[in-house]
């Protein structure tokens, strides 16, 4: 009892110490007052900071629980002409030499340079939550706006940089507001012998880093030890989060009516962000941050590139990140309208914690006009890296993905016009004679005469006969029977996943049912009737599942084949009673 008394005591002493020396360093809000001048810090050009000047206004209570916002009027640094800047989210603010917060919130417009200071004793709160499970609720303000953090792109143009800034408007992050070209700076040229982050230099978050790079640049507001607490508001409130941050170089402020922005490129990583909460983003240093290594190999005739990324590893980025990279790739070598096949191979190599999975696969794009590609790869792209994320199997953690990308001048493929068989009706075992019209990309129209034939032991019916490409074939397919199709274990994802279906393959099918029988995630087709009724007991009539008995014959083409046609047929007899 003696001991657990003697470390209550000195645990008491230490909180004691902790809070004498913080109520020392900063001004708590309620110490505040209208009329209080102070002075802030920030960079304006280069790595140094700067100082501007600070006279609070007021005091904006209760904006949200427990939590309350000061008001407060800039001057100095040119900021009467630019207004707040985008970029000086995380500047600290001193009065009597102690810290008072972070310059976060301002309004569009604004005709003065009035902002919002977000108390710094609620943003070292935020260290303590990056050690709980649970997200706090996120607060939104319609009139006070987090000021943008200036998004710097190094290698994205076109339809991947429009891609990014759909992606970032529609979160309503912070980063949305302000997208610009910029660079990394190797830390061999930095024209300082201190690289370590201090408050009030520009700081940025590495999204993805390599020989591409995006990245979004702040200020630095407190520092303690390890520990860095920059922006004053979130990035996008996801919790916790891995991400590179790096000090950054300011090229120079760009006056703007609406809302000027800095410029500025970042260096080598210092440290990780840890937890993005409202008040702030906790930051530690000296520690390396979890990034997915992400490899690129585009080759077109003899000319090859090879682009090596690390991509942030979140399910709020990565399906973005990596699709936008993707495509730049593509588009640094190539036109957004130039005529194009494009021919893409992916490995991604995961892990559940316990066992180590490959999907390997590849998709051909042959669209016109050609900006379709980009349309239909994105969208293909993001569906398949958010189900790494985004699954009710496990959590899933990818270690390293590569594509492989081949780029083919020239569009060229087929598309399904019509499609024919000699008569509606058929016995089991007769053949078909199919009679399919084609149509080349600025080409004529031909016909094709294939035969398909019917399984002596076909039940008697009505079927669909389909006519279309592979893909088309099981498209169809997956929407007809989901249950089937439904990913329900990790072998069902690496199975699908690598599933590879070709457009230059004509499929003629014909699909009946057979019952089946799924128990917990394990799948059994091909269910012996005579046990149906004693499973159909346990479940309702429409839960027994039907799955597919496909009938098909596959017939090589040159090109790629789009549109599908689908005819039905009777097969053997049918009663009046069954055609009622």
């Amino acid at each position: 009892m003696r001991k657990v008394s003697l470390l209550s005591v000195h645990f008491f002493i230490f909180l004691t110490i902790s809070d004498l020396l913080y109520s020392l360093e900063y001004m708590k809000i309620d110490e505040i007052k209208p009329g209080m001048k102070g002075y802030g810090l920030s960079v304006f050009k280069g790595w140094e900071p700067e100082k501007f000047e600070v006279e609070i206004i007021d005091i904006i209570r209760n904006t949200r629980p427990k939590a309350s916002y000061i008001l407060a009027r800039l001057k100095g640094q040119n900021l009467e002409q630019s207004g707040v800047i985008a970029g000086m989210s995380g500047s600290p603010v001193y009065i009597d030499g102690k810290i008072v917060g972070a310059v976060a919130y301002t309004w569009s417009f604004s005709k003065e340079p009035i902002c919002g200071i977000t108390p710094v004793e609620n943003m070292l709160e935020e260290k303590k939550y990056a050690d709980l499970s649970f997200k706090k609720e996120p607060f939104e303000e319609k009139n006070l706006k987090k000021i943008a953090t200036p998004v710097m792109l190094d290698g994205y143009s076109g339809f991947a940089k429009n891609y990014l800034e759909d992606f970032f408007a529609k979160k309503n992050s912070s980063l949305s507001s302000i997208i610009l070209p910029s660079s990394k700076i190797d830390s061999s040229s930095l024209q300082t012998s201190n690289t370590t982050l201090k408050p009030g230099d520009a700081v940025a978050i590495n999204l993805v880093e390599g020989d591409l790079n995006v990245q979004g640049i702040g200020t630095v507001t407190y520092v303690d030890g390890d520990d860095v607490f920059i922006f004053g508001h979130p990035m996008d409130e996801v919790g916790k989060i891995s991400l590179p941050i790096s000090k950054a170089y300011i090229y120079t402020v760009i006056p703007s009516s609406y809302l000027s922005f800095k410029i500025g490129a970042s260096s080598s990583p210092s440290g990780t962000t840890v937890y993005d909460g409202q008040n702030a983003v906790y930051c530690k240093l000296k520690k390396e941050a979890e990034m997915i290594p992400f490899e690129i190999k585009i080759s077109e005739g003899s000319f090859v590139n090879t682009y090596k990324l690390r991509i942030a590893n979140s399910p709020t980025y990565f399906p973005y990140l990596a699709t936008a990279s993707t495509i730049a790739s593509i588009l640094n070598q190539t036109g957004y309208l130039d005529d194009k096949r494009i021919n893409l191979k992916f490995y991604v190599d995961f892990s559940d914690r316990e066992k180590n999975y490959i999907i390997t696969n590849e998709l051909t794009y042959s669209y016109f006009p050609a900006y379709y590609n980009f349309f239909s790869l994105s969208s293909d792209l993001n569906s398949f890296f958010s189900l790494f994320f985004n699954n009710s199997l496990k959590d899933l953690f990818i270690k390293n993905v590569k594509i492989e990308i081949k780029l083919q001048p020239e569009t060229f493929y087929y598309t399904v016009e019509n499609f024919g068989v000699d008569k509606k009706s058929y016995k089991p075992g007769e053949v078909i004679r199919c009679k399919v019209t084609l149509k080349a990309l600025k080409g004529e129209y031909f016909n094709k005469v294939f035969e398909f034939k019917i399984p002596k032991d076909i039940e008697k019916g009505q079927y669909v006969l389909f006519c279309g490409s592979q893909p088309y074939f099981y498209y169809e397919l997956k929407r007809s029977f989901p249950a089937y199709y439904r990913i329900n274990n990790i072998d069902d994802l690496v199975y699908w996943g690598s599933f590879k279906t070709d457009f230059s393959k004509l499929v003629i099918g014909l699909v009946s049912t057979q019952t089946g029988l799924i128990i917990k995630d394990k799948k059994l087709s091909d269910f012996p009737e005579i046990y149906e009724d004693f499973f159909s007991s346990y479940m309702e009539k429409s839960q027994i599942p039907v799955f597919p008995r496909i009938i098909k014959s596959e017939f090589d083409m040159d090109a790629a084949i789009f549109n599908s046609s689908r005819i039905l047929l009777t097969i053997g007899e049918i009663k009046s009673s069954q055609k009622e």
